[in-house]
């Protein structure tokens, strides 16, 4: 009796196991293989150099490991492009002017910026607690722009932020303080920023 009620249950578990819905893979909703060669400016930021550095490298990994072999070619800071090409901004005129400068067919730009660490506190109805914070806030923002007609193929922005210090006081305990690098703190927005953006360059799974 006890084999044959566990012989039951075995084949209960494999019938429901092949029940079970499947996922199927999605294609990402941009198929960056269309559009040939890419440029990619650098990302300017409002922060540090090193920020808008992360931010480009970040991106472009995350791109090409989601579509493997997309040709990617770096074009340097946004500003030397500018000067490059004897333009002011990247209007329509310079970006088909970047195409035949550079040969490339498609070119990613974009844009970070940040805050710096932004307190709040807060204090519940009945005063037994505080909560104090400060947190950095940031917004990363990218186009994809075609350099046949300097139109815009794909666009999309990010926000998040990240804990750099914290205070919780509650009465009869003892308070929690917590802290971190804002180096640290602001490395890992610019990385969570970038997961996020890049996110329609991925397949995604769904049940069929």
């Amino acid at each position: 009796m006890h084999r044959n009620a566990i012989l039951f249950l075995t084949a209960a578990a494999l019938l429901a196991a092949a029940c079970a819905s499947k996922q199927v893979q999605v294609p990402p909703r941009i198929d960056l293989a269309r559009y040939g060669t890419l440029g990619m400016v650098a990302f300017s930021s409002n922060g540090s150099g090193e920020l808008s550095t992360l931010a480009t490298r970040q991106f472009m990994a995350m791109v090409q490991a989601a579509q493997p072999g997309v040709p990617i070619l770096e074009l340097g800071e946004r500003s030397r492009v500018l000067a490059a090409l004897d333009h002011q901004e990247l209007d329509p005129e310079a970006i088909r002017a970047l195409g035949e400068k550079y040969g490339v067919d498609a070119v990613l730009v974009g844009e970070l910026t940040t805050r710096s660490p932004k307190p709040s506190f807060s204090v519940n109805s009945l005063v037994e607690s505080m909560r104090a914070s400060a947190d950095i806030e940031g917004v990363l923002s990218a186009r994809l722009l075609q350099t046949r007609n300097g139109a815009t193929i794909w666009t999309n922005a990010a926000r998040g932020k990240q804990s750099v210090a914290h205070v919780n006081l509650a009465h009869g305990s003892l308070p929690r303080i917590g802290a971190t690098d804002p180096d640290g703190a602001e490395s890992r927005l610019v990385r969570s920023l970038v997961a996020t953006l890049s996110a329609d360059f991925r397949p995604s799974w769904r049940d069929e």
